[in-house]
């Protein structure tokens, strides 16, 4: 089975077409990545400070929930979108 495996493999590396990258393209990924390793610690100095801003002793008075997927998620299994809002509904319920 893994000679198989391998033999398949090599065939499509044999037909595999070299990916072409252009040089704006491959500035746009290393800017991209560059950004995500310096934004990296600026987010984990902004989250300790807002968790040394919270009152961890006051409990909120009300909470909001927000049903996203219910749309898109009956759709997805050719239901009505009603149905996919009252599924959502009943699972929050449960």
């Amino acid at each position: 089975m893994n000679e198989s495996r391998e033999a398949l493999n090599e065939q499509a590396v044999a037909h595999a077409q070299p990916a072409t990258l252009s040089v704006a393209r491959v500035l746009r990924m290393v800017a991209r990545r560059l950004l995500r390793m310096l934004a990296h610690p600026l987010y984990w100095l902004y989250e300790r400070r807002l968790e040394r801003r919270l009152d961890l002793t006051a409990m909120p008075a009300h909470i909001g929930l927000i049903l996203d997927g219910n749309r898109r998620f009956a759709r997805g299994i050719g239901l009505d979108v009603r149905l996919g809002h009252q599924f959502g509904v009943r699972q929050l319920k449960a």
